[in-house]
């Protein structure tokens, strides 16, 4: 289930967009979001994902970081490998371990990133 919290932040949230589109004839499908004990739709995690396969208790945190849904891990990582290739002697490959430092600071950026923003 959702904290308290979160269903506080979401339904300010919810309040303030509403005041803002009070006099506009645009309905937003995030604003019909009530104060039940059911998350949006589009936040619900794929069935069969990563997460499924750690442990209950620290699943809130790996959905929070969004483990799920690699894309932002990607398009963090995926300019850092592009220029470790370009800066490595030519002709031979790039650190792994310089690689594989850059694609922990992905995950670790965008967790920090979608903490924050929540």
């Amino acid at each position: 289930g959702w904290s308290p919290l979160k269903m506080l932040t979401i339904k300010l949230a919810n309040r303030h967009a509403k005041l803002l589109l009070k006099s506009s004839s645009v309905v937003l499908p995030y604003l019909k979001y009530t104060s039940s004990n059911s998350p949006p739709s589009g936040y619900e995690t794929a069935k069969g994902s990563i997460v499924d396969s750690f442990p209950t208790s620290i699943q809130p945190y790996l959905k929070l970081n969004r483990l799920d849904r690699p894309i932002g891990y990607w398009l963090l990582f995926w300019p850092c490998s592009w220029s470790i290739g370009l800066a490595a002697t030519a002709g031979k490959f790039p650190s792994l371990s310089t690689l594989a430092l850059f694609g922990c600071g992905s995950i670790v950026m965008r967790g920090a990133g979608c903490t924050i923003n929540d």
